[in-house]
């Protein structure tokens, strides 16, 4: 039973610790133990090697009346039945003792025992052989549970590792799809106009019309109407077309929306000269886009889209996969305009709101209505690390993301707090607060304002 356990049921590892168990049973060759207790304890070695032994129990089976038969009698028979078919079919060794060699050498050291073992058909020996049985087993559970548990860390660091494989895996191929997308957008071509309120009141455009356009170049009104403005009006005039005598700047650089025509035909230039409107700065200060400026924006970014989903380029790609194009060509077009239209300094609501925040640092959890349960300042700590990074953020939706994860984290706490999921604005405003306090942002409104924008 020991023997078939251990080497079909164990794992490698495992099996050979418990042979050495069972093989080693008691080293007694070297201990300081008198004669006596040495035989008695190789006797008792014997006796355990012969009783447990797999090869011993399948042929047990194949005594008659075992049952009736005693304890020195089934060894006896031991001995007997099986000398012929060892002697012929077993390679004498020290690993590899006949049975019936076995058996010999057990009655024979049976006769020596004392009586304390020896009667009652050996009840003593029995008792003996049991508790030292126990012991063992408790020994191999012991060694069972260790080994068990060496696997299940094996088996979680075997999960983690294949975990930051796939995710380094997955990262690698997302990077290699967004640079095969950055490659695009700045290599593709598309010719668009870009006209404001201040520039179409030259071509007769209606004054109502508060809006920033995007048309084709095609339809473009500056090619239309180019060579009457060049006659009526010798202000206007196309940026492509520098002054005699003069270098002209770049488009981008000018004050005013009036003297160029707006045509874009790669996405940095479109980012350099749509990022100069003042009606897309006035935006980005006031959060009011009267403008039409995110709707220009989609505009252009749909365009992109339409281009992409017909290129070469992206065959195979799923609805996921242009999903997640849509979304990195948004991040690619709002980082770069950050720098020229986020403002430069806080803006008078930043200021004001920062005012407001400074008036209410000398309050506490308490006086915000806090509930006690709530009153965990390393909680907000982590909290304020969050809504922190919105600063250091150039892209509206890396912002965005953050102002998400932090309602997430608030929400976390107040279910640590009380075990609600689903808490109410009531619950959630004091945190907020206190987050805010926390952090003490200088731009928050800008920050807003500029989500809002793109």
């Amino acid at each position: 039973v020991y023997v078939f356990f251990s080497e079909v049921s164990l794992p490698g590892s495992l099996a050979v610790d418990y042979m050495q168990e069972f093989n080693t049973l008691q080293r007694i060759g070297k201990s300081d133990l008198p004669e006596d207790e040495k035989n008695k304890h190789r006797m008792m070695n014997s006796i355990k090697q012969l009783l447990v032994s797999a090869e011993s129990i399948r042929k047990l089976v194949l005594l008659k009346n075992s049952k009736a038969l005693t304890f020195d009698n089934i060894i006896y028979q031991l001995q007997e039945k099986f000398y012929l078919y060892e002697s012929k079919h077993l390679n004498l060794s020290k690993d590899n003792i006949p049975i019936s060699l076995l058996a010999k050498f057990v009655l024979a050291s049976l006769k020596k025992l004392d009586r304390e073992l020896t009667d009652n058909d050996f009840h003593g020996l029995h008792k003996y052989l049991s508790d030292e049985y126990k012991q063992r087993v408790e020994h191999m559970d012991n060694i069972i549970f260790r080994t068990k548990t060496k696997l299940l860390s094996c088996l979680d660091n075997l999960k983690r590792n294949q975990a930051i494989l796939l995710d380094t895996v997955e990262k690698s191929a997302k990077q290699k799809k967004i640079n095969q997308i950055y490659k695009f957008i700045e290599e593709t071509v598309l010719p668009i106009c870009i006209t404001t309120p201040k520039s179409r009141s030259h071509i007769k455009a209606d004054p109502k019309d508060m809006k920033i356009k995007l048309v084709d170049q095609k339809e473009c009104p500056h090619e239309r109407f180019s060579f009457i403005n060049e006659l009526t009006n010798p202000v206007f005039f196309r940026a492509s077309e520098p002054k005699k005598g003069k270098k002209q700047s770049p488009p981008h650089s000018r004050n005013s929306s009036v003297f160029f025509d707006g045509h874009c035909d790669k996405i940095n230039i479109f980012v350099e000269t749509f990022g100069s409107l003042e009606e897309v700065r006035d935006v980005c200060r006031t959060g009011k886009d009267t403008y039409g400026v995110n709707e220009a924006l989609q505009i252009y970014v749909n365009s992109l889209m339409t281009l992409a989903r017909n290129s070469p380029h992206f065959v195979g790609y799923s609805e996921e996969d242009f999903v997640d194009m849509r979304e990195e060509i948004d991040k690619y077009i709002s980082r770069r305009l950050y720098h020229k239209v986020f403002p430069k300094e806080a803006t008078r609501e930043d200021a004001l709101f920062k005012a407001k925040v400074d008036t209410l640092k000398k309050i506490d959890l308490e006086h915000l209505g806090v509930a006690p349960s709530f009153r965990i300042e390393e909680l907000f700590d982590h909290t304020a690390k969050i809504l922190s990074q919105l600063e250091i953020a150039f892209s509206h939706l890396d912002k965005l993301e953050f102002l998400q994860e932090t309602a997430r984290t608030l929400v976390n706490i107040v279910y640590l707090a009380t075990g609600k999921t689903d808490p109410d604005t009531e619950s959630l405003m004091p945190l907020y607060i206190k987050s805010l306090m926390k952090v003490d942002p200088d731009r928050i409104y800008s920050n807003i304002y500029f989500i809002k924008t793109l």
